[in-house]
């Protein structure tokens, strides 16, 4: 071979060379992966850190990562129909960046990091303008942070993808206003939504929630109106204020329990939303939380919410005047649990076909409208025959007499009030209450109250409840006062110190086992209205010496009621009765040498 051949074939190799080279170079480039900088003779920077620019793309480059600030075009180049983010920059002195993130606004119609940037470059882009009208977007496998307002009013994106992606956040107003999406997968790696990131996607039907995310943010999905459903995962502990207001396609919303807070208005105006569960982890309703949820029904409130906010359901079934039919059924509203303690200020208001409501004891206060009324041309109107049902001495039933509703009342016999170091259940009796028991069990006397009171309301104490006292081993004295009518089974039983109880003149029963085992009780005083003395009421009551009783209406002595007293023991019984007595008395187990004494006349 000549020595020219062999320059000629050295030069096609060089050439074959070159050409796969710029093959190489121009699918790495098709592909959208890795860049190197232009040399544009000056650095330039945004806020102080420096602006790369390379093949249409402009990025800032800061902690060692590049974050994409805008794409780029020629004059007469306004949209594109795809996108592949770029992998790695390279700058002018070696350096190597990964694209991390994509930049505030970057793809949003109001982009300012592109206005101050080429204010900073001047001439350099002079003939370039930002391309946002991107209808598809796939984003690199580096990139694990979408900045706040990114895609923001950004009406042609329809589809973004995803290369093996490291997302993790998605920053707040991200997608607002990003009409063209119908669907949106966010990845699995993604752990923080900011908010109002998806706010205003009003064709946006289908979206999914990474088991990673456990807050939906504050107007996440706002005015998503064509949005059907969003599955929670047991994760979420949290939905923010109006994240779902205004998503006006929901028919059902499930809730998983261990979510702790729903924010103010969450599902405000979700106007087709028919049914929606509060899971038990709730203690509060925010304000405005289903206001003008329109035919939302049956609501179950869990006896963990405490409190209900202003105007939380309000303005259901707003505006149809056929509600007040006469003959149209009651609208379910709500089944409220015991436990809640406040229905704040217009909670109800405005839900005309709503013609009553049940008010727990629980309920310590009501505020102004918050049931019974409705809003009119007229102002502010109470629907017609709207009653309460409710408990005697309740803030339901204050509420209803304040307003002058209809009323249903009942008597709650297993409320209970503490007061006096001791327990209280109210009886079957309006403004009456049992004593049940004791706090404060190491006392040494007591008194039972004539009355307690709770909040405004004063109760009469007519009854002393089974083993009330039977924990209370020191207690030596005992005053009931003169309205209590019962003493339980087992009231003072095995109370071993108690040695002295004055009983009132109203007492009507001593129960079975009432002082049973008080072996160190001494003196008994019975008031005038006694009429009945149960099964071994004071059995083994041992020092059981001085008896006064003053009844003469004793009808009946139980079994035993006084086997095991002391056998030198002293009864005063009224004259009349003395005979009579005596017999019942001995019946009743007393020992045969015990004396008996007639009641002096002045007792």
């Amino acid at each position: 071979m000549s020595k020219v051949s062999r320059i000629i074939r050295a030069m096609a190799t060089v050439i074959v060379f070159m050409m796969c080279l710029c093959v190489f170079r121009i699918e790495a480039a098709a592909d959208g992966l890795d860049l190197v900088e232009e040399n544009l003779g000056n650095r330039y920077y945004l806020e102080g850190f420096p602006l790369v620019y390379s093949e249409n793309w402009l990025f800032q480059m800061k902690a060692n990562e590049a974050v994409i600030i805008a794409y780029l075009g020629d004059a007469g180049t306004d949209s594109l129909e795809h996108l592949d983010t770029p992998r790695t920059v390279k700058m002018t002195d070696g350096r190597v960046f990964p694209v991390g993130a994509i930049g505030k606004g970057a793809f949003s119609q109001s982009n300012d990091n592109y206005t101050h940037a080429q204010r900073e470059m001047g001439e350099t882009l002079a003939q370039k303008h930002n391309i946002w009208k991107i209808q598809s977007l796939t984003i690199n496998q580096n990139i694990d942070a979408i900045g706040e307002y990114a895609f923001s009013n950004n009406t042609e994106i329809k589809n973004i993808t995803y290369s093996e992606t490291v997302l993790e956040s998605i920053g707040q107003f991200a997608f607002r206003g990003c009409t063209g999406f119908t669907d949106f997968t966010i990845p699995e790696t993604v752990s923080m939504l900011g908010n109002s990131c998806f706010s205003g996607c009003t064709n946006l039907r289908n979206i999914n929630i990474p088991s990673k995310v456990t807050v939906i943010p504050n107007r996440c999905f706002n005015a998503c109106s064509a949005l059907q459903n969003v599955a929670l995962h047991s994760g979420v502990t949290a939905i923010g204020s109006n994240a779902f207001s205004e998503c006006r396609s929901f028919t059902a919303m499930t809730l998983p329990d261990g979510i702790n807070s729903i924010g103010a208005s969450a599902f405000e105006s979700c106007n087709n939303m028919k049914t929606i569960n509060i899971p038990t982890s709730i203690t509060k309703i925010n304000d405005k939380t289903f206001a003008h949820c329109d035919i939302l029904e049956n609501v179950y409130i869990p006896a963990n919410v405490t409190s209900i906010g202003k105007y939380a359901f309000a303005y259901r079934v707003y505006g149809r005047e056929y509600e007040f039919n006469a003959n149209a059924p009651n609208l379910p509203a709500v089944e409220l649990s015991e436990g809640l303690k406040t229905i704040d200020s217009y909670a109800f208001y405005d839900i005309p076909g709503m013609k009553s409501l049940s008010i727990p004891y629980s309920v310590e206060r009501i505020g102004n409208y918050a049931i019974g009324y409705y809003e009119s041309q007229a102002g502010t109107r109470t629907i017609p025959g709207f009653r309460v049902f409710c408990y005697y001495d309740s803030a339901g039933e204050d509420y209803a007499d304040a307003n002058g509703f209809d009323k249903t009342c009942v008597v709650n016999k297993d409320a209970i009030i503490e007061s006096n170091n001791a327990g209280f259940i109210s009886s079957d009796k309006k403004g009456e209450v049992i004593l049940t028991n004791i706090s404060k069990t190491n006392i040494t006397s007591y008194k039972v109250p004539k009355t307690i009171k709770k909040g405004n309301k004063t109760y009469t104490v007519t009854a002393i409840g089974e083993r009330a006292f039977s924990d209370c081993k020191l207690l030596k004295t005992v005053t009931i006062e003169a309205e209590v009518q019962t003493i339980g089974a087992g009231a003072f039983s095995d109370c071993t110190a108690l040695e002295t109880v004055k009983i009132g003149d109203k007492l009507t029963t001593i129960e079975d086992e009432a002082f049973k085992g008080c072996k160190k009780l001494t003196t008994l005083t019975i008031g005038s209205g006694l009429q009945s003395i149960g099964a071994r009421a004071f059995y083994k009551c041992k020092k059981l010496g001085k008896i006064t009783i003053k009844s003469g209406k004793i009808k009946k002595i139980g079994a035993k009621a006084f086997k095991g007293t002391s056998k030198k023991s002293e009864y005063t019984l009224p004259s009349k009765k003395l005979k009579s007595y005596k017999k019942k008395f001995k019946k009743a187990g007393t020992p045969k040498s015990v004396t008996y004494k007639k009641l002096p006349k002045n007792n």
